[in-house]
């Protein structure tokens, strides 16, 4: 029996054998592996790759993971004397960069872009994405977008923009939590009513849950008196180009929501009315009427249009004053954020 020893130093011979001719009872001894680095984001092989030596170069890792064109950074994460590590280089300084065992490295682009893009949706009748340099205006990409004349109700024209619905989310988050802090806080002189009180703040906390999964539109309105605001443009932004529709949405706390042919002269009544009326859980007082230019209006004090939509908030009733209001504010802040009622189970 003879010993057969061929070399494999990891990503040298990306994991083949030399190309040896093996024979009956060839022994293949393996030696032991070096460090180990871990290698992901935008490069051409994201791997677990082996080298040789206890300690390479940043370069070492760069020739055989293959960075993409336009990478700029490197993210880092490690160990280094039991202590973790983590740091964040440029291209160049990656390259002589000691990589020790156990490292985690993620190639990244992060330079400012000169374009931003732009989404499109509703009624169109062309391409939906745009890409614009930075400090463009909704008209300069209005020009470029393709609609459907037959359809397209060019006036009522609103966007989605990510930052608006971040903060809508952060205030909803912060509601939320002020919510559950009163139902967990509330007391009651008597044992009943602390019973009481208990089982609310149970209910309360599986809605919060509930609510917390809700992601808001971020709608931004910017028709006013049939015109189209001119305004910048900001990087993901959404264009919606609202169809005409003839119809009126009912939806919310109502017998029967639906949608029913828009009547001239019909009050919001008479469209609460065709759905069934308010239901048990409604609040009358508390009607919004949502534009199709994405304003949002009282219901109870403006004309109902074709394309409307009416949504009648439900009512929460406690004893505990600051968990009503509370309620009220989160019913209100979830129907603007998303357009929808978040029914509560109790």
């Amino acid at each position: 029996m003879s010993t057969l020893k061929s070399s494999l130093s990891g990503p040298k011979n990306r994991g083949h054998f030399c190309n040896i001719r093996l024979k009956d009872g060839d022994v293949i001894v393996v030696s032991k592996r070096g460090i180990r680095v871990g290698v992901n984001g935008h490069v051409r092989t994201q791997a677990w790759f082996e080298f040789s030596n206890k300690v390479v170069r940043g370069s070492e890792v760069m020739k055989w993971s293959d960075p993409l064109p336009g990478v700029t950074h490197v993210s880092i994460w490690g160990h280094r004397a039991g202590a973790p590590l983590k740091t964040y280089l440029s291209l160049d300084e990656f390259e002589t960069f000691a990589v020790h065992e156990n490292d985690t490295i993620e190639f990244i682009y992060d330079e400012p872009s000169e374009a931003i893009t732009i989404y499109a949706e509703g009624a169109l009748d062309g391409r939906s994405q745009f890409f614009v340099q930075k400090g463009a205006r909704l008209h300069d990409v209005l020009n470029y977008i393709k609609v459907d004349k037959n359809y397209a109700k060019l006036d009522s024209i609103y966007l989605r923009r990510y930052e608006v619905a971040r903060r809508q989310s952060a205030a909803l988050m912060e509601s939320l939590f002020r919510l559950e802090q009163n139902a967990l806080t509330s007391s009651s002189a008597t044992a009943e009513g602390a019973s009481i009180r208990l089982k609310e703040a149970q209910l309360i906390s599986k809605f919060v849950q509930r609510a917390k999964k809700i992601k808001p539109q971020g709608v931004v309105s910017i028709a006013h008196d049939g015109q189209v605001e001119n305004i910048y443009l900001q990087d993901g932004d959404i264009i919606i180009v609202p169809n005409h529709s003839d119809v009126v949405l009912i939806s919310g706390e109502v017998i029967v929501p639906n949608a029913v042919v828009y009547k001239t002269g019909y009050t919001i009544s008479d469209y609460i009315g065709m759905s069934g009326g308010f239901g048990n859980k409604a609040d009358p007082k508390n009607i919004i009427l949502f534009k199709a230019d994405g304003r949002i209006l009282d219901a109870n004090k403006d004309l109902i249009e074709a394309g409307d939509a009416i949504m009648v908030l439900p009512k929460y009733e406690t004893k505990t004053l600051q968990i009503a209001k509370d309620l009220t504010q989160i019913f209100f802040q979830l129907a603007v954020g998303t357009r929808a009622i978040l029914t509560p189970l109790f």
